[in-house]
């Protein structure tokens, strides 16, 4: 038997006589064939042609790109400017600011446009309006607009053609147009000085969220340096805000605001605001999202202007909904938790947050359980301080796999170009290694109480640690090594981890000397999903077919 998964129910007969269901079927091989085109402009290798040496003629180079883009589309600068803005930046956290500021501004009565990366299942979740992704039809529709004017008009432009980032972007704002969206909360892709959101001009208001290192390559090694590129999206006359950090960015952040001609404000922390007599729970958990709700309310309030009414913003931050960010699906026996952290503070969070709620369930729960991970993680982005938050979290087990869903190939929508299955494949193999290894000098030098000698800092700094002191863990009572398998797609890991218990996964394939002992003796499982969005993303499909057949809206 192929490694696939199979589904009780949820399943759509592509040869039902239902002429409901056959034109869904028919608008849904239009967009089958409009993402194909869209592939067919993915770089072929994974040195994207905006990366490499930035400089300002790149910067220039890029912006002029996007602007003749979108000028061979028909939209001009002026209708750009015309479509009120929220710009927001940041390394941990944009995401997350740019969905509750959308919702916050929906529950106002505002026609909300969104545009984030990356999509979990569908190209058509960057760029829902009022929080809803297009429909099949209307995505068909302004794609086929997009990529054939510009197809059309290549000769006079030296067969330039936008790669996959830029059509989307600029795919983006040709729907807000044709949406005629209230407002447009767009999300920086990478950094923002040089990202391709960059060329909007007339902001109503700018935000930059947490700051962390992550695209060092282009960005910079030091929280200094990325947070020049970050308030690269700041604009002249126009206000900025932006959550506390260290003094250092800050500086670096004012300075630019002088340099650019504009003022940054940092916005105060979320216990000042009038709760009523009831905290308020944040639609996306997690403590580390206070910060951003914050961020987000003072980002409303400028864009409309007003203090008034903060019920709705309250409203739009408790009912906001992201799937893949601090998400659990429940089945009888397991549950999953997923969440697509992927650079260091991100998954410290993710791991705050699972060490919370698991604590909570346990209490709940009759009986044993037991955490499982599964885990992907670019070997470009490793660090040792990238996983070792995870190793505290006492996994009995963890699977390392690459973001390919089954045997076969992916999705047109979760296919990339660059990927070559078995180089992901030794990428999560050498993951797996570094995991093990890393769990084997910390384990050795906690178990050993040489938390402080000579030994431990030698151990540590051939691991590649910089400060000794942050390699203590405890290690609570799970004493046994986490057993590490490295498995060849997100299905096979997903039925490895739940170890049978999870009854809408085909388990004809697994055996019970495959599954480990002690999951065989709990009454749950507890799975750990993260690493990469990509990750999230492949296991959400298999998991929730709602998302999986693109009925997924924000509540």
């Amino acid at each position: 038997m192929t490694d696939q998964l199979v589904y009780q129910g949820n399943v759509t007969n592509e040869t039902t006589s239902d002429p409901q269901n056959q034109e869904w079927n028919a608008s849904r091989k239009a967009y089958q064939m409009c993402i194909e085109k869209l592939n067919s402009l993915q770089p072929l290798t994974r040195e994207l042609p905006e990366a490499g040496v930035i400089t300002r003629s790149t910067d220039v180079t890029r912006v002029k790109s996007m602007v003749q883009y979108l000028t061979r589309c028909g939209v001009s600068m002026e209708d750009i400017n015309r479509i009120p803005i929220i710009h927001v930046a940041g390394t941990k956290g944009k995401g997350s600011v740019c969905v509750f500021s959308e919702s916050v501004l929906r529950k106002y009565g505002l026609k909300t446009g969104l545009f984030t990366s990356p999509h979990l299942i569908e190209v058509r979740e960057r760029f829902p309006i009022d929080g809803k992704p297009i429909d099949y039809n209307k995505f068909v529709r302004y794609f086929s607009e997009v990529f054939y004017k510009l197809e059309d008009s290549k000769e006079e432009f030296g067969q330039e053609m936008p790669v996959y980032k830029q059509i989307l972007c600029v795919m983006g704002f040709y729907v807000f147009l044709k949406e005629k969206v209230d407002v447009a909360v767009i999300e920086v892709g990478l950094g923002g000085q040089y990202d391709v959101t960059n060329f909007i001009r007339e902001p109503i208001v700018t935000g930059i969220s947490s700051l962390g290192l992550d695209h060092v390559e282009l960005l910079g090694n030091t929280i200094a340096e990325i947070a020049w590129h970050k308030a690269g999206i700041l604009k002249p006359g126009k206000p900025a805000f932006t959550v506390p950090r260290p003094e250092d960015a800050m500086k670096v952040i004012l300075d630019r605001a002088k340099e650019i001609g504009t003022t940054v404000q940092c916005v105060p922390s979320f216990e000042i605001y009038d709760l009523g007599k009831h905290p308020l729970k944040l639609g996306i958990p997690g403590k580390y999202q206070q910060a951003n709700a914050s961020l987000v309310i003072q980002l409303c309030r400028k864009f409309l202007e007003t203090t008034k009414n903060t019920n709705d913003a309250f409203r739009g931050l408790r009912e906001c909904y992201w799937p893949g960010r601090s998400q659990r699906v429940v089945r009888d026996r397991v549950t999953y938790y997923l969440d697509g952290a992927h650079t260091e503070r991100s998954i410290k969070c993710c791991v705050e947050w699972f060490v919370e709620v698991t604590r909570e369930e346990e209490a709940r729960t009759n009986g044993r359980t037991a955490k499982m991970l599964v885990f992907n993680l670019k070997s470009q982005k490793y660090k040792p301080s990238l996983i070792r938050p995870l190793l505290n979290c006492g996994f009995t087990g963890a699977a390392f796999c690459p973001s390919y869903i089954n045997d076969g190939e992916n999705p047109a929508d979760q296919s990339f170009l660059a990927n070559k299955r078995h180089e992901e494949f030794c990428n999560s193999q050498n993951i797996k290694q570094k995991y093990e290894d890393l769990d084997a000098v910390l384990r050795k030098s906690f178990f050993d109480g040489r938390n402080t000698n000579k030994f431990q800092s030698l151990q540590v700094a051939e691991k590649g640690f910089s400060d000794p002191e942050s390699s203590k863990f405890s290690f609570r009572d799970h004493a046994k090594p986490t057993k590490c398998v490295a498995l060849p797609s997100i299905s096979a890991a997903l039925r490895w981890a739940s170890a049978g218990k999870d009854a809408l996964l085909d388990l004809a394939n697994i055996q019970d000397s495959e599954i480990l002992g002690e999951c065989l003796v709990v009454d749950r499982i507890q799975v750990l999903i993260t690493g990469s969005l990509y990750l999230v993303g492949g296991a959400l499909q298999l998991l929730d077919p709602k998302l999986a057949t693109g009925i997924m809206s924000y509540k």
